[in-house]
């Protein structure tokens, strides 16, 4: 992946800018959590800073994308897209990523709503999201944990963006990891340690695994809960 000088400076700029606000902001509320807590807290502080930090980081990435949109498509290492795809994952991956072993399960959906995924009601999450934005979770869908989904792809001259859409009461089996394009159809089943490749279309109530990932089997009506 070719990396410019201004790239350095672009995403250096903005991650610092956002570590300044957010350690600013703390300070001055710092007087607010010692008449809370009667006295000085680092532990407090620093929570409050964590939490400032990724918020004007989720803020961050949404002004770029609704300024530069990243949307599906094919894009050449050297245009616009591809340096904005490069901003954005490091706001991203420094403001929201580096934390995430310390997000509880039961967060994670919020958390990765919060930076722009798509996410039904009851859905669980122990993996990761890279571009949250053009992520789809319906109800009821689960990912094991260290499963990564993820919607770019990348070659030695080319960046591919797709869209992933996870349909209901899908279960996507720890350590799998999800391709750009993929459509997985409710109530189907990923086994762990699976790959599912790039623009695959998985009907519902099917256990795939295997890298690739292939079809096992059907999952009858009736485990199905129809």
């Amino acid at each position: 992946m070719k990396t410019t000088l201004l790239d350095y400076i672009v995403a250096t700029f903005f991650i610092s800018l956002n570590l300044a606000v957010s350690f600013m902001a703390a300070y001055y509320l710092s007087s607010f959590t010692r008449i809370v807590f009667f006295e000085y807290h680092v532990l407090v502080d620093l929570f409050v800073w964590i939490l400032l930090y990724i918020f004007l980081s989720g803020l961050s990435i949404r002004l770029l994308l609704w300024l530069c949109p990243l949307k599906e498509g094919i894009y050449v290492m050297e245009g616009r897209d591809f340096f904005i795809w490069k901003l954005y994952t490091s706001l991203n991956e420094m403001g929201g990523t580096i934390f995430l072993p310390f997000v509880p399960i039961f967060v994670r959906p919020l958390f990765f709503k919060f930076f722009g995924s798509r996410i039904g009601k009851n859905v669980s999450i122990a993996g990761r999201f890279m571009e949250p934005h053009m992520i789809r979770a319906d109800d009821y869908a689960f990912f094991g944990g260290e499963t990564i989904v993820t919607a770019h792809a990348l070659t030695y001259n080319e960046l591919i963006l797709k869209t992933v859409i996870i349909g209901e009461k899908v279960t996507v089996g720890v350590g799998s990891i999800i391709m750009p394009g993929v459509t997985i159809g409710e109530n189907s089943i990923i086994a762990a340690g699976s790959v599912v490749p790039m623009d695959t279309k998985i009907p519902p109530n099917e256990i795939w695994g295997g890298v690739p990932a292939k079809k096992i089997k059907d999952i009858p009506i009736q485990e199905a809960g129809y």
